[in-house]
C-alpha cells in the first residue's frame, strides 16, 4: 500500500507542475478520527476547472480509499482518502507481496 501512496502523490504533484501554473503547493497527511487524508492543495487552478484524475480515483479506489477534488477560493485541493493505516510500527501497512503492490 505504501508505494500505492505514493505513486498518489507523486501523480497528484506531477498534474500540478503540467496542468496547474501554481505558485505554491502544499502536501499534508491529516489525521481523523477514522483514519487519514492526504490533501494535495494548490494556487492555480483556473476557475471552473479540475477535478480528481482518474488515475489517482482509480488507484485510491482499488486500495479501498477515496478521492475528492474541491476548488475554493483559488485553491485546488485533492483529498485522498486511504482504507485505514496501521502506523504502530512506524511505517504504513506493507503489502503481503510485491504484486500485490504493482495492482493498482
Amino acid at each position: 500500500m505504501a508505494d500505492a501512496l505514493g505513486w498518489i502523490v507523486r501523480e497528484g504533484t506531477t498534474n500540478i507542475l503540467k496542468h496547474a501554473s501554481a505558485a505554491e503547493c502544499t502536501i499534508t497527511l491529516v489525521e481523523e478520527d477514522r483514519g487519514y487524508v492526504f490533501l494535495i492543495e494548490n494556487d492555480g487552478v483556473v476557475p471552473g476547472e479540475g477535478s480528481a484524475p482518474r488515475s489517482i480515483t482509480k488507484c485510491a479506489e482499488q486500495l479501498g480509499g477515496s478521492v475528492k477534488a474541491v476548488r475554493s477560493s483559488g485553491q485546488f485541493t485533492l483529498e485522498v482518502r486511504p482504507p485505514a493505516l496501521s502506523f504502530s510500527s512506524g511505517y504504513a501497512e506493507e503489502p503481503s507481496s510485491r504484486q500485490e503492490a504493482n495492482t493498482w
